[in-house]
């Protein structure tokens, strides 16, 4: 009796195991190029969104500044009259008020260091009597001298000491808050003519 039949012939197996290793192989390339293009499609797909998420984003943005431009125009615009009225009511008043408020400031300063006597207020005649009630309403201010210059515009003085002169010229303060409030007014159109 033969036991051949006991034992396994290799000699076949080996021709088959080849064959099978290399369907495996096969089927595992393919396998490997259907998910490396699923992958790359996947990721496209993630860029394509991208793009069209910032390019919807960026649209958006420009239509909010836009509108918010407008709104501000439009604010401005019904608040302009209101805001000229209140500038040329308040303003002209601040002129003496604000004049009497910065040449007390200085010569609070300058007592600090000067007596009331070494102490010269340089005015237009203008406002002459305004500053002299307002020196001669405090027994301390009586003794500074008061001079006047018709060069000196309304708003414009000098308070000075023997070491140092000021400058007060309350009418150019009051110009540049006209402007910057001209300014103020005028920035949402000009922004919006720049956003066209």
């Amino acid at each position: 009796m033969n036991r051949a039949h006991l034992f396994e012939d290799f000699s076949i197996g080996t021709d088959l195991s080849r064959s099978r290793s290399k369907a495996q192989d096969d089927a595992l390339g393919e396998y490997e190029t259907g998910y490396q293009a699923g992958w790359d499609d996947a990721v496209n797909a993630h860029k394509d969104a991208q793009t069209h998420l910032s390019s919807t984003l960026s649209q958006n943005l420009e239509q909010i500044e836009f509108t918010l431009i407008e709104a501000q125009t439009q604010l401005l615009k019904t608040m302009k009259p209101v805001l000229e009225e209140i500038m040329k009511t308040l303003l002209p008043g601040l002129q003496s008020e604000g004049l009497r408020a910065l040449v007390v400031d200085e010569i609070e300063t300058l007592l600090k260091t000067n007596a009331a006597k070494d102490i010269s207020l340089v005015v237009s005649e203008q406002d002459e009597m305004t500053v002299a009630a307002f020196l001669n309403s405090s027994r301390a201010l009586s003794d500074i001298g008061l001079i006047t210059k018709d060069t000196l515009a309304e708003g414009q003085a000098y308070v000075s000491c023997a070491t140092l002169q000021r400058k007060i010229d309350v009418t150019q303060a009051i110009r540049e808050i006209q402007s910057h409030a001209d300014s103020f007014l005028d920035q949402p159109e000009l922004e919006q003519a720049v956003a066209r």
